[in-house]
């Protein structure tokens, strides 16, 4: 079960408005420091932001261990997260579940991000990588629940 603020999200992520330092400098608006606040290593972009730093592609690699799918190590976009999914052996169901867990991912991400830009809250990967299990594992047993 994906919820709406997620899809909500996933659907700006795809239409390219997110609001990233790099975003905001195409909008003329003045940053000094366009570098992730995450790394500090790379311009903050989207793709930088959901695949390409270091301390997210920790997070995509929990992911891939904890869903017991190959370790996705050429990915530069969510897009390629996706089309790797869509690539791999599975029912459509099971590519379904992995999507939608890799959507509540970068939400989580986000959330992250968003909390150390405006909170000082420390970037936590395995922060992530639980919350995400736990709101999926919660989710599963509502629906068992609401099957029985």
């Amino acid at each position: 079960m994906v919820l709406r603020k997620v899809l909500y999200f996933i659907w700006k992520l795809s239409m390219g408005s997110m609001a990233t330092k790099s975003a905001f400098m195409c909008g003329g608006i003045q940053i000094h420091d366009t570098s992730c606040v995450l790394c500090g290593c790379a311009k903050e972009t989207m793709d930088h932001l959901s695949t390409e730093c270091t301390i997210v592609r920790a997070v995509w690699w929990h992911f891939c261990v904890w869903t017991k799918i190959p370790i996705m190590v050429d990915i530069s976009s969510f897009r390629d997260v996706k089309e790797g999914i869509d690539r791999m052996k599975g029912s459509a169901k099971w590519k379904n579940v992995l999507v939608a867990l890799a959507y509540e991912t970068l939400w989580r991400i986000w959330k992250a991000h968003n909390d150390r830009v405006f909170e000082g809250t420390p970037f936590s990967v395995l922060h992530i990588v639980e919350a995400v299990e736990e709101h999926c594992s919660f989710g599963l047993k509502t629906e068992q629940h609401i099957k029985a």
